[in-house]
């Protein structure tokens, strides 16, 4: 044990002894001074029954430190894969649900639009029976008439309700609204807007109605862009043939 550590103090004290230079003592420090240590000291292997810990050389460090920079890139790199993995999971997951969403929705519109417009030209054609005008025994006869022919068209929206949008549910509820009031009996008739009860035109008040609903469809159906589309290519056409 005491051969060893004399050579390590004979080693450092030859490395950084004075020199002089000009009259001037200089003392040389080297920045990687390299150290002849023993494989036993620099193994961490017992000395004379005695375990000694490993001596660390400059270059054994860095080599440690790099190894642990490594380490914990590979480790973040990791995590940030994982995080996208996951990420594109979900995004997959919501997307195929909103696509199928919105197809339900769309076959929804569409087929609550096919019934609607039946009951709405069965309507229309009543009041035309009627002569266009609607007195206290027409509208009872109107009633009665809607309330028979009504079946499909409230079956096809109670089946849809839940993916039609709110406009036009709302638009709907207006729709009916109107055609309560114009059939409306006397026994019910001042629960409704005089105007509308006792309106010179029924038909009328009915088609403003029925405007609104199907503007509501086709916003949610995306035709009116296709149709403005449509008619600029057919405004061009036109005038190229000029």
């Amino acid at each position: 044990m005491g051969r060893v550590a004399s050579a390590i103090h004979r080693l450092f004290s030859q490395a950084h002894r004075p020199q002089l230079h000009r009259g001037r003592t200089i003392l040389h420090l080297p920045r990687h001074h390299p150290v002849n240590v023993p494989r036993s000291l620099r193994r961490g292997r017992a000395v004379n029954g005695m375990r000694v810990p490993g001596v660390r050389t400059a270059g054994s460090m860095e080599g440690n430190q790099a190894m642990e920079w490594m380490s914990g890139a590979i480790g973040i790199g990791g995590l940030l894969v994982a995080a996208l993995s996951v990420y594109l999971t979900y995004r997959s997951r919501t997307s195929s649900y909103r696509e199928r969403l919105y197809e339900t929705q769309l076959e929804a519109v569409s087929s609550v639009h096919a019934a609607f417009v039946d009951y709405y030209s069965i309507a229309q054609d009543f009041i035309t029976s009627q002569g266009l005008r609607l007195n206290e025994d027409g509208r009872v006869l109107f009633r009665e008439f809607i309330f028979e022919n009504a079946e499909p068209f409230y079956k096809a929206r109670q089946k849809w309700s839940l993916f039609l949008p709110t406009n036009v549910n709302d638009s709907l509820s207006a729709d009916a609204s109107i055609l309560n009031a114009i059939s409306a009996p006397p026994s019910v008739a001042n629960q409704y807007p005089s105007n509308l009860v006792n309106s010179h035109d029924p038909g009328g008040e009915l088609s403003k109605a029925y405007v609104v609903v199907v503007s509501e469809m086709r916003k949610c159906l995306g035709t009116d862009p296709l149709s403005a589309e449509t008619l600029r290519l057919i405004g061009e056409k036109s005038s190229k043939g000029k």
